[in-house]
């Protein structure tokens, strides 16, 4: 018994302390009890919990105003969220690429020391000193004191949102009102979107980039008709993958050099140019590779040398 009473007392502490969560496992929208598919919110915080994984609440209380620790706590995990999930396509995006920094007042923060009413056992401490110290982004007031519990207004939150993640602010947002929770993950998730889709377009970017460095560093002869044919199948760029071709192409040369009924080595296969993925506006699979001296395209189709 005095070890249950134990084990219950260490629980509260760190459960009191932020350190655990007694809500860490929320995964899907349905494990939050009051929210319904009807409500105008349902669509945003479904994404937050099942696409994003940055709210674990077990009561949603869309009606409830929003405090300066809840929006802190949830646009500290935003960001993390979408560091990771640039890193996992790209590790080389930086966050300036994703989200600016900001001081809300002006006060150019740069270590959670400066803030004066919030000490190390504030359990949000961590999530408050990350967006200060990792992302540039405080709220505090003018005085350096952040007040958690402070509601945030609908001008406040429309702003920060704004400056943060390169937005349009709302048109005529009130400076008294206080913005509601509901309100709260609509805007959130647009600007997680709008991030999201801003990595793929880096991504589109880069790669596009290298088709075209590898392309300018072809040799003159047949370069124009290679050009042609990759823009016939791709003409913004969007179908670049780059993975895979070679992989399957040495594991048809592992298995009798046979691939769509064309004899291949392992020697000859050189570094792949250009794939394309199976969404392409022509349907089909096409890789651009130099095998030997020769750049040639391989679809299901065939084999067809370019140069």
């Amino acid at each position: 018994m005095k070890n249950q009473v134990k084990i219950f007392v260490v629980f509260a502490v760190l459960l009191s302390c932020g350190i655990i969560s007694a809500n860490a496992q929320i995964t899907n929208i349905s494990q939050v009890k009051d929210v319904k598919s009807t409500d105008k919110h349902f669509t945003a915080l479904q994404s937050l919990v099942e696409r994003y994984g940055v709210f674990s609440e077990e009561k949603f209380r869309a009606n409830d105003p929003l405090t300066r620790e809840e929006f802190v706590v949830l646009l500290n995990e935003s960001l993390d969220r979408l560091i990771d999930l640039a890193a996992s396509t790209d590790e080389d995006i930086a966050a300036y690429e994703l989200f600016n920094t900001y001081s809300a007042n002006e006060t150019n923060l740069t270590s959670i020391s400066q803030i004066k009413d919030i000490k190390a056992s504030y359990n949000q401490y961590i999530h408050l000193e990350s967006l200060i110290e990792r992302y540039g982004i405080d709220i505090c007031d003018k005085d350096k004191n952040f007040r958690p519990a402070k509601t945030v207004t609908e001008k406040e939150f429309y702003t920060w949102i704004a400056k943060i993640f390169n937005g349009s602010a709302n048109s005529n947002p009130s400076a008294t009102k206080a913005v509601t929770r509901s309100e709260w993950v609509i805007v959130m998730n647009a600007a997680l979107d709008s991030v999201n889709e801003r990595i793929a377009d880096i991504i589109s970017e880069k790669e596009s980039n290298k088709l075209g460095d590898t392309i300018k560093n072809l040799p003159s002869k047949g370069k124009a008709k290679i050009v042609k044919y990759l823009l016939s199948y791709s003409p913004d760029n969007t179908c670049i993958d780059f993975s895979g071709a070679t992989k399957d192409l040495r594991l048809a040369a592992d298995k009798g050099g046979i691939w769509n009924g064309y004899k291949i080595k392992n020697d000859d296969i050189g570094e792949i140019v250009f794939e394309t993925n199976n969404t392409c506006k022509k349907g089909e699979k096409l890789v651009l590779l130099r095998i030997g001296t020769a750049i040639v395209t391989m679809s299901e189709k065939g084999i067809k040398r370019l140069k």
